[in-house]
């Protein structure tokens, strides 16, 4: 009777499932990785301190304070250690390759310097004029040797060749200037203002400064470049925003119903994220091509309010929502807006890496209100899930930067002082997941469940492993798709029966476990176990 019931009524459900959850267990997800925590400082030379920048190779720069607290400059490296660069010595900026510069910031008009390891710490001076108002603020460091800011109260760019240039050149006298970014093509762009409005330009050493209109009159004041000399920000009247090339000019950034549309990024393909709404905001990206297109929302009871904060080149995007704290989202084509489930007063995505890996930190707590503060560092993919970093003693830590390599570096708290540290990915020897065995069966084909029963799952790692096998908040599960196979909401942990755990049978050299599930559940759903080293799998299941 079951059968021709399910014949009758699911099969048809049943075949698609299996159609599209064949495609998605084909793709197969990454490993996620476990993480390290190192402190820069293990013998305590310094009573404080904190990371602010990583390249790519491993080189990290940031500040630790003396006895006297006075701040000095550092590097650190795995081979060198922390090295320190004298006293008064602040950190402001690095290129992907370790090119770190520092500024003196007890003089009252700021020089620069650069440190490499082949060269060490050179004073490279500062600009002509004064900088004793305003100070020195470095925007970029390229790989190429180009460092760009704000020195004083006019814009600056400094390359090795050139010494340090006012980027406006004769283009305009100016009350003011500020450089927002650079790019590897040697484009720098930023603003000026005289006494009626400001303006954006963009310079390079080659063509010299251009200005960059707005539409209708405006000025336009740029905040994001990409490699392909695409500039978008604000426009002077403080409300519209820009989108311009070289080759189509400015146009007006516009929200999918017409609304004030707010920009917060910019991606290496041209496309721009924002959110737009005044009572009930969410998120969009737009493109010169296509015009906006609306976000979704998340899939979660009361989210609301998206601030997209980063894009990738393969087009996810990062930022946060409100619940009525703040959590983290990514936003993928395929998926669309999917929440973490981490409820926290304040999210910070520093990076989100080629691979599509948000990294950030999320605070809990309120001092104010007299809670207990607590912040952890995350590294999230919809593909492997979330990893929490280790953090020292007092479970305040913190993320200043990160690279697509996975390092991550900051400051995290002991005995209620900040340490400068580096988080890095740590690979586990790897465990062969063999597959699922009876009665569970493996994709793409999907197991038959009801709803409220528990569900026995069985499977092999081709030896014992011990039970300790799963990493934390694992054997987890969530609702799919079943027409195209893609995650419904978050993954939670499962429930079991009261009294089971994991076992290992000796003679069948499988492991087995109990599935507690709910009694409301109907239609696709994906159990998800991933080991100790990151690695894992999934079985599908029908509910009816």
């Amino acid at each position: 009777m079951t059968s021709s019931f399910l014949r009758g009524r699911f099969a048809h459900v049943v075949v698609l499932a299996c159609v599209a959850i064949g495609s998605l267990a084909a793709a197969g997800p990454a490993a996620a990785q476990s993480y390290a925590i190192t402190d820069l400082d293990p013998t305590h030379r310094f009573t404080r301190g904190s990371a602010r920048y990583v390249s790519e190779n491993g080189v990290v720069a940031g500040v630790v304070n003396d006895a006297e607290d006075r701040e000095h400059g550092f590097v650190w490296t795995t081979a060198t250690g922390l090295i320190d660069l004298g006293a008064n010595l602040d950190a402001v900026g690095m290129s992907k390759g370790g090119t770190a510069v520092f500024a003196w910031s007890g003089a009252s008009e700021p020089r620069l310097a650069i440190w490499t390891a082949a060269t060490g710490l050179t004073d490279i001076g500062r600009p002509a004029w004064d900088g004793t108002v305003g100070g020195v603020e470095v925007r970029a460091v390229t790989n190429e040797g180009l460092i760009a800011g704000r020195y004083g109260e006019l814009g600056f760019v400094w390359r090795a060749d050139l010494g340090f240039v006012n980027p406006l050149g004769g283009l305009t006298a100016t009350t003011s200037s500020s450089v927002s970014a650079a790019n590897s093509r040697g484009d720098v762009t930023g603003s000026w203002f005289d006494a009626e409005s400001g303006h954006g330009f963009v310079w390079n050493a080659s063509s010299g400064a251009v200005e960059i209109p707005g539409v209708g009159g405006l000025g336009a004041l740029p905040a994001f470049l990409n490699d392909n000399g695409a500039v978008s920000g604000i426009m002077s009247d403080g409300q519209r925003y820009f989108f311009w090339t070289p080759q189509s000019g400015t146009v007006e950034v516009v929200s999918p119903d017409g609304t004030r549309a707010t920009v917060t990024g910019m991606s290496p393909t041209n496309v721009v994220i924002g959110y737009y709404g005044n009572l009930d905001p969410r998120a969009f990206k737009w493109t010169a091509a296509s015009g906006a297109l609306d976000l979704g929302i998340a899939g979660c009871s009361g989210c609301g309010f998206p601030a997209p904060a980063l894009i990738n080149a393969a087009g996810t995007i990062a930022g946060s929502i409100n619940q009525p704290g703040r959590r983290a989202f990514l936003w993928t084509e395929p998926t669309g807006m999917i929440a973490d489930t981490t409820v926290a007063r304040r999210i910070g995505i520093v990076q989100l890496t080629t691979d599509s890996r948000a990294i950030g930190t999320a605070t809990l707590g309120d001092e104010e209100s007299g809670q207990t503060v607590t912040s952890t560092v995350f590294s999230w993919a919809l593909a492997t899930g979330k990893v929490v970093m280790p953090g020292l003693a007092d479970n305040r830590s913190e993320a200043a930067a990160a690279t697509d390599s996975g390092l991550i570096v900051g400051r995290s708290r002991a005995g209620g002082v900040d340490r400068p540290v580096i988080w890095t990915p740590q690979t586990a020897p790897s465990i062969t997941f063999k597959g699922f065995v009876f009665p569970t069966v493996n994709p793409p084909f999907v197991n038959l469940a009801i709803g409220g029963r528990n569900v026995p799952v069985a499977f092999s790692l081709g030896t014992n492993a011990g039970l300790d096998i799963f990493k934390d908040g694992f054997p987890a599960s969530r609702a799919v798709n079943c027409f195209t196979g893609q995650p419904i909401g978050n993954l939670t942990t499962i429930a079991v029966p009261n009294g089971t755990t994991l076992t290992y049978d000796k003679k069948r050299n499988t492991y087995a476990f109990s599935w507690k599930t709910d009694r409301q559940w109907f239609g696709c759903r994906q159990l998800v176990l991933t080991l100790k080293d990151g690695s894992s799998k999934s079985a599908f299941y029908f509910f009816f």
